[in-house]
């Protein structure tokens, strides 16, 4: 900008030393140019100066964005390497403890029985999170477990509900139809996917109302639902849910169990197979999980 007015202030004293030398000689037009010029000029370095402030507005959004999902990738990255040890550390500690006092200890029958079926539950935890991590890997690494196989979806409910009440309490509510529905997928996969939400639904409802279990026709589809009565899903964590790593609440203050993959591998696998599902308020209070076949 200052050199551009040194540029007019110098044509500008060359026109007057012209006017000078030829008195008669009308400069106007000479003026009117140069002034026009300078305009033009300033106009061009404004847009240019604005051109620039605006790109480096952007690129600065576009590395805060980065650095923030960065950031909180990292954060969630850390809840579940907590999250992990902690799911690892409790049932190997509750098997350690079962071991050493059937070793140390001479125990009854009943005892020992209630001591092995307990570490026995524990073991099947562990089984359940190293199959949730490996399956996890395997999606982020871009691997296949896509095959030709299918399973019959009222059968591998009833075995997951099944496998889930050996190792808890909790009563589970199955409603199936008469007909036979079947699924792309093998059966090993379906029982992951809703031995995750019938977990999941363990996990955040009170002891004392059963889980609900159904597999019904909406008219245009089937719909394979689990429906608690526990705290609920806010709007905005329906939308969060699903993704990797996350959970609601922070780690060092939350107090249910989980690592945060497991709807997260829920929705993986029920995309692979190119169905839906979807998560909505249970009225009065809970929430409903549905996979749409």
């Amino acid at each position: 900008m200052q050199e551009n007015e040194k540029l007019y202030e110098l044509r500008k004293e060359h026109i007057e030393l012209k006017q000078e030398l030829r008195p008669n000689l009308d400069m106007q037009s000479e003026n009117l140019l140069a002034l026009n010029e300078l305009k033009r000029n300033e106009g061009q370095y404004w847009g240019e100066g604005l051109t620039f402030l605006g790109i480096i507005l952007i690129s600065s959004i576009f590395v805060y964005r980065a650095y923030y999902k960065q950031r909180k990738l990292g954060q969630m990255q850390r809840n579940f390497m907590m999250s992990v040890t902690h799911e690892l550390k409790t049932p190997l500690a509750g098997i350690i403890l079962n071991m050493q006092t059937m070793m140390r200890r001479q125990v009854d029958d009943s005892t020992q029985q209630k001591l092995v079926g307990s570490s026995e539950t524990e073991a099947r935890r562990l089984s359940d999170l190293c199959n949730n991590i490996l399956i996890a890997t395997q999606i982020e690494d871009g691997e296949s477990f896509l095959t030709d196989e299918s399973c019959e979806l009222g059968f591998t409910l009833k075995t997951v509900i099944e496998e889930y009440q050996e190792r808890s309490a909790r009563e589970i509510e199955l409603e199936l139809p008469d007909e036979k529905i079947q699924l792309d997928g093998s059966s090993d996969l379906w029982k992951l996917v809703f031995s995750n939400l019938i977990g999941n639904a363990d996990k955040y409802s009170p002891p004392e109302h059963p889980i609900k279990v159904a597999l019904k026709n909406n008219g245009k589809k089937w719909v394979a639902s689990v429906a608690d009565k526990g705290i609920g899903i806010s709007d905005a964590d329906k939308k969060k849910i699903f993704q990797k790593f996350y959970r609601v609440g922070n780690e060092n203050t939350r107090n249910t169990k989980g690592t945060g993959i497991g709807l997260y591998l829920v929705k993986k696998l029920v995309r692979a197979f190119n169905y839906d599902i979807r998560v909505k308020n249970n009225v009065p209070h809970g929430s409903i999980f549905e996979v749409l076949i």
